[in-house]
């Protein structure tokens, strides 16, 4: 994402340092893991964000699983998102998966390859290069912006 983003100071409004530096890791598991919980983190702020009067609901934003919280976030902000996004978290969310239920997933080159597919679409056609582990964090922070962009979006608009 090379938009640049400011807020009504004209201050830059989408900053990624904090998440580059939680997920600087060589380990791939920690890399999908770190990377899964920043953008979660991030989409549970964006769900706080548009209930305002979560008391409400009758179920607790808080307590959704990750695949329940995308949908609930994406419904409320269908104004605001692309396909190409939410198809991404999707695959982050599918490879994090992987590794919640085996320490060595026999399908996680499969899942990864559809990762790198999904960030390729999000980035206009451009593959992304370099190990597993560099593609997956780059991936991971097109999520993480994504998020951010959401909430600028939803937060630009409202009145």
């Amino acid at each position: 994402m090379s938009e640049e983003f400011l807020n009504d100071k004209g201050e830059q409004a989408l900053d990624c340092d904090y998440f580059i530096g939680k997920i600087d890791s060589d380990d791939l598991l920690l890399t999908v893991v770190k990377s899964h919980l920043l953008v979660e983190q991030r989409l549970h702020d964006l769900a706080d964000g548009i209930f305002a009067s979560p008391k409400y609901l009758e179920w607790e934003v808080s307590k959704l699983g990750f695949g329940q919280l995308t949908w609930v976030v994406r419904a409320a902000l269908s104004g605001h998102s692309n396909e190409a996004g939410w198809k991404l978290i999707s695959k982050l969310n599918n490879v994090r998966n992987q590794y919640a239920h085996k320490l060595e997933p026999p399908d996680l080159e499969k899942h990864l390859r559809n990762l790198f597919d999904a960030d390729k679409k999000f980035n206009s056609g451009v593959d992304s290069v370099g190990t597993d582990v560099e593609r997956v964090r780059l991936a991971a922070k097109h999520c993480y912006e994504f998020v951010l962009m959401l909430d600028f979006q939803f937060t630009s608009s409202k009145p």
